[in-house]
């Protein structure tokens, strides 16, 4: 076969060659273990049935080559092993995170450039994501972000996270379609303490005064590509 993506139904079977295969999406990991595609390196697991625990590598036999990696629900230890199983991993996306009682791992990573994920909504979440990235160690890391619109204390925790992570942060990025108004700005401020620049949807904050108006109640803040 000459297909270089494919899209496999839920509950789908069956076994076939594609050396061109590029990128999959698929319900379940389970899902393609007879195939043969030595050649896929973005795969986007889409399940909607219950949220993954790991995409255990021993049914993925191309895992080795696996680059970019879309989760559509998983716990949260199913960072912890993904980060370890895939020894080629660049980019980890998840779109839902959940919680499960499972105490992490320490995990190393030498190619993981970025990661996004959905910011946490309870405090239970906010604290798995602080004791998730302190035993995270990702020498090349570049860039993280976080879907939503951020408020006061999941900016806390996003200092938190950060304070404690054995490795350095250069770019947070916020995907949001809220306008900046409703952003918590004073508090975002706080967060190029610990990190070189932080964007909305890619592009650079460069805050020139960070302070409510008691009359007016706007922010001065200018932006650059």
């Amino acid at each position: 076969m000459r297909w270089e993506t494919v899209i496999l139904p839920p509950a789908c079977h069956f076994s076939f060659n594609a050396p061109q295969l590029r990128a999959l999406e698929c319900s379940s990991p389970f899902d393609h273990s007879q195939f043969y595609a030595p050649n896929i390196f973005r795969l986007y697991i889409n399940t909607d049935r219950y949220p993954m625990v790991s995409p255990t590598r021993r049914y993925i036999p191309f895992y080795k080559n696996i680059r970019h990696l879309h989760l559509r629900g998983a716990y949260v230890c199913a960072l912890y092993s993904t980060i370890t199983d895939f020894p080629r991993l660049e980019t980890i996306a998840i779109d839902e995170i959940y919680l499960f009682d499972v105490p992490g791992s320490r995990s190393y990573s030498a190619t993981v450039e970025s990661m996004t994920l959905p910011l946490p909504s309870s405090r239970r979440l906010r604290q798995e994501f602080i004791n998730m990235f302190s035993l995270l160690h990702l020498p090349i890391f570049r860039k993280l972000t976080l879907v939503g619109t951020p408020n006061k204390k999941q900016v806390d925790c996003l200092l938190s996270m950060l304070a404690v992570a054995p490795f350095r942060v250069p770019v947070v990025d916020f995907q949001t379609d809220a306008p900046l108004r409703k952003v918590c700005m004073n508090r975002i401020e706080s967060l190029l303490s610990v990190v070189g620049e932080v964007t909305f949807c890619g592009n650079m904050l460069q805050i020139d005064e960070c302070r409510n108006s008691q009359r007016t109640g706007k922010l001065r803040t200018r932006y650059s590509r």
